[in-house]
């Protein structure tokens, strides 16, 4: 089942509130099983990370299971938004190398700092996980052309968060 999800994922993202959202899944004919929700963590629970969180539970078969982050006082932050929209409390990680090797965890949404945005969507991407990264996807050209040949070498999903500059208020 797993190539149905990545399929499924690499065909169905769009970019909604600076999250990938899958909006024609035509699963409302059809049972949702386990293998048809997206488990996702969302890394980094400051500026972007509670706007991840919230746009991921607006996705109909999207669950935010975990919240990372190395500041275990945020992590009320993101429960709050979970409890506000009805959802159940994500498992807490202060490590997110931990959730790499989580079979429970589908995809990331990293919202981190920038200067870990590349090293933590290479280590996702070399676990098998979909990736989502908030802009800049690095911190330097070439931890760019790293993250590029990563992403051919295991054949990842990866996504950049960079729905600002087609946004009608930017242009």
């Amino acid at each position: 089942m797993k190539y149905k999800r990545r399929s499924f994922l690499k065909n169905g993202l769009l970019v909604t509130s600076g999250l990938a959202v899958i909006p024609n899944l035509n699963m409302a004919q059809s049972f949702i099983g386990a293998n048809d929700r997206i488990r996702i963590a969302v890394i980094g629970l400051n500026g972007r990370g509670a706007a991840l969180i919230a746009s991921a539970c607006s996705v109909p078969n999207m669950e935010v299971t975990h919240i990372s982050d190395v500041d275990s006082n945020v992590f009320s932050k993101g429960q709050e938004i979970l409890s506000k929209l009805n959802r159940k409390p994500a498992k807490e990680v202060e490590d997110f190398r931990s959730l790499l090797d989580n079979k429970d965890i589908d995809a990331i949404a990293i919202a981190s700092p920038d200067h870990w945005h590349a090293p933590m969507a290479i280590m996702g991407a070399k676990s098998g996980k979909a990736v989502y990264v908030e802009k800049p996807c690095s911190h330097n050209p070439a931890e760019g052309e790293l993250l590029v040949k990563v992403r051919d070498k295991y054949n990842a999903i990866i996504q950049l968060g960079n729905q600002q500059r087609s946004g009608s208020a930017t242009i």
